[in-house]
């Protein structure tokens, strides 16, 4: 069993003769139009050249320009998508600007073209843009029935009642995810539920958030660093546990443990102290066992609040938010497993940052935001604070999974996170 990212490209006058639906290989380069800086009222020359299907994105500028950085929309003939976001924006840092698209970003579907303007910090979005056609059948047509769907967020940190703004963007989430997803299994959070672990007042007011939402589907718990701040580690442990409520009635012992839903399997991993993560050898074994428990290729998701060095968005040395001290062990045992999708929350590092997907050496990694705030390193390294809510609607289809990053505060789908993994569900016995 193997997983195959379908690379949804930008698109080009040519395309090779490798394309096939929902999967471009663009070779070619394409002239753009004239467009306009947000300074210099005379028209510049933008080049997009696609040169592989992973969206390698080359934009070259006059001597002259303005521009500080470039903004894209996706597109129709009646201008901007409508429920979508901008893609990720870019520096500009010459006259020559390279971008690396993510490999698996979904086109979707009713675009048409891609609009693309310069931004200046001192006037502003340019009045002109260029636009490119996609070519015909770029965009997603939908990918089949969907067999199972649920939520992935992170970072909720309840510690007030309904008028606190971190309580609104839950409830605000609850909400989207009732309208959106009535068929969801499950809403399965990636850790830090509450601010802190010495108020049990906080987990009083998550069960009532929660319970204030009519319809709102069963929600799974993962633990992070912030249900400790302030207590112990079995005083913070002992608060979670309690707070653990399943449609099935189960109860756990221990901060990491898994579950079945609708034929798919969850494992929530933990760290087992205060601080920095760090798995025991026994949890490293135990989720060894779980991984290959009536394995069968199909995707297996894995929860752990804090990312592995060098992976997500905000895990590098530079960001300084990774936090797990053997995370080569744990690394070495998911990357065995190309259908493991792994989710880590901590950073709250921006859906439309880069490596919000990560691609290993055989499992796939995924930054999960933020609900409660955001954090991005657009202009400093190590972060700074932005105001807003986020997380993942996932969908399950035969042959692949769609984990699909939302605006819960806007109501918009994120366009630089809405990703694509194919999987083969086939028997295989390779650990």
């Amino acid at each position: 069993m193997d997983i195959i990212f379908s690379r949804m490209a930008m698109g080009s006058r040519e395309v090779s003769e490798m394309q096939r639906p929902n999967m471009l290989s663009i070779p070619a380069a394409i002239t753009l139009g004239a467009i306009a800086s947000a300074t210099a009222p005379a028209a510049t020359l933008m080049v997009v050249r696609q040169y592989k299907a992973d969206g390698t994105l080359t934009i070259t500028l006059p001597e002259d320009h303005c521009a500080d950085d470039i903004y894209m929309w996706w597109a129709n003939d009646a201008g901007k998508l409508e429920g979508y976001t901008r893609l990720a924006r870019f520096k500009v840092t010459g006259t020559t600007v390279v971008h690396e698209m993510t490999p698996n970003t979904i086109i979707p579907e009713g675009a048409t073209k891609l609009l693309v303007y310069t931004y200046n910090d001192s006037n502003g979005l340019s009045e002109k843009c260029v636009e490119v056609k996609l070519p015909e059948g770029a965009a997603s047509k939908g990918f089949g029935e969907v067999i199972s769907e649920f939520q992935i967020v992170s970072d909720i940190h309840i510690k007030g009642d309904s008028s606190n703004e971190y309580s609104k963007h839950f409830i605000g989430m609850l909400n989207d995810v009732v309208k959106n997803s009535p068929n969801s299994v499950g809403i399965f959070t990636v850790g830090d539920n509450v601010d802190r672990g010495d108020e049990p007042s906080y987990w009083t007011y998550f069960k009532k958030h929660y319970d204030s939402v009519k319809d709102a589907p069963p929600i799974y718990l993962g633990i992070g660093n912030h249900e400790y701040i302030g207590t112990n580690y079995d005083a913070g442990l002992k608060q979670f546990l309690e707070n653990l409520n399943f449609p099935d009635g189960n109860t756990f012992d221990k901060p990491y443990y898994d579950v079945w839903v609708n034929g798919y399997h969850y494992i929530f991993l933990a760290s087992e102290n205060t601080g920095a993560s760090r798995l025991t050898q026994t949890q490293l074994q135990w989720l060894e066992e779980k991984i290959n428990e009536n394995r069968d290729g199909r995707p297996i998701f894995i929860f752990h609040h804090q990312p592995m060095l060098n992976t997500t968005s905000g895990s590098s040395q530079a960001e300084g938010w990774s936090g797990i001290t053997n995370y080569a062990q744990l690394k070495t045992v998911i990357d065995k497993y190309p259908e493991v999708m792994f989710f880590n929350g901590h950073t709250h590092w921006i859906l439309d940052s880069d490596n919000c997907m990560y691609k290993g050496n055989g499992a796939t990694y995924f930054n999960t935001s933020s609900v409660a705030y955001l954090w991005h390193s657009y202009d400093i390294v190590t972060g700074e604070r932005q105001t807003g809510s986020e997380g993942y609607y996932i969908r399950i289809y035969e042959d692949k999974v769609a984990v699909l990053g939302r605006n819960f505060v806007t109501g918009e789908w994120v366009s630089s996170a809405q990703f694509l993994v194919s999987y083969t569900q086939t028997k295989t016995d390779e650990t």
